[in-house]
């Protein structure tokens, strides 16, 4: 277990990353669990739900998807996790906050993303949400420890953010704004907008009788 001030993850959230590897398919998935130390799997897999792990384990697992599978694949990885996650430890925090009539991505990520990180990250740093505009929301993080000062895994944040489009009646684009591996903060840019409704079908169009 990692000392009580060292930056760190929870295990559970390193579990379902690792169930995550398989939206790479077969050969990405084995390629990206051979890039990881034999001790860092045995780490996740026999550590308690509850525990937590030193960060820099999360850093291997986005290096590791990185190089497999570029940054579109860590931003596929990064979605599906957090979509595991909406199953388990942040279920009862997003069904509240998706009882609100149509939230946001703003909402959403105001009354989520700063709760969730403290749950699953320790010494971590702490995230801010803003609206820079209409349409936008740009996140902050605050105090991003060396370990993820890294574009693996910055970006992969961006896939964790698209989530969103999954649970919301809004869909966009997100792109790592700032970072830098000697800088202590970084963001990112979201733009939104709703989905477009499918058109409801005319007379005598398929499914719809005519008169």
């Amino acid at each position: 277990m990692a000392p009580a001030t060292e930056p760190r993850v929870r295990a559970s959230h390193l579990k379902e990353d690792l169930e995550a590897f398989r939206v790479l398919g077969a050969a990405g998935e084995a390629g990206a669990r051979a890039r990881l130390r034999p001790e860092t799997i045995r780490a996740i897999e026999e550590a308690a739900r509850v525990e937590f792990l030193p960060v820099a384990v999360k850093a291997e697992l986005a290096e590791a998807v990185f190089a497999e599978a570029g940054e579109p694949g860590a931003r596929r990885w990064a979605r599906e996790a957090l979509l595991l996650s909406l199953q388990g430890l942040y279920r009862p925090l997003v069904a509240a906050i998706l009882a609100v009539a149509d939230p946001t991505p703003t909402t959403i990520l105001r009354l989520s993303f700063p709760r969730g990180w403290q749950a699953s990250y320790r010494d971590c740093g702490e995230f801010a949400v803003e609206e820079p505009a209409p349409g936008q929301t740009r996140l902050v993080l605050r105090g991003v420890p060396p370990a993820l000062r890294i574009r693996s895994y910055l970006a992969a944040l961006c896939g964790t953010l698209e989530a969103i489009w999954e649970v919301s009646s809004y869909t966009g684009e997100v792109e790592l704004e700032r970072w830098g591996p000697a800088v202590e903060e970084a963001a990112w840019l979201m733009g939104w907008r709703r989905k477009e409704r499918p058109a409801a079908p005319g007379p005598g169009s398929p499914g719809r009788s005519s008169p």
